[in-house]
């Protein structure tokens, strides 16, 4: 095979751990800049909504916060525990699921 390695070969582990190397790095720029084309295009509809005054910010949900603010002062729950014990009166799938 052409890949197989041979007791004195030291070439080809170096290439191929090169090459591997490179494919990441390629694949960590690709995503990079695909998050930032995402982030713009998003920042730019945004700004689009607000000038035709479609886009309002969502307010905050002032009762689920109290509610919060109440269970872990009562109970001593932690925000994850809370957020699983409200899935499933939500019928939202919990991440431990």
């Amino acid at each position: 095979m052409a890949l197989e390695k041979h007791a004195s070969d030291d070439f080809t582990p170096a290439m191929l751990h090169a090459v591997n190397s490179m494919m990441l790095e390629m694949l960590a720029a690709i995503t990079r800049k695909d998050y930032q084309d995402r982030r713009r295009r998003q920042a730019e509809e945004i700004g689009k909504a607000k000038d035709e005054g479609k886009f309002k910010r969502r307010l905050p949900d002032l009762t689920r916060h109290h509610n919060i603010i109440r269970l872990r002062a009562q109970n001593g729950l932690s925000i994850s525990l809370i957020w699983h014990h409200c899935a499933k009166f939500r019928n939202e799938p919990s991440s431990e699921s």
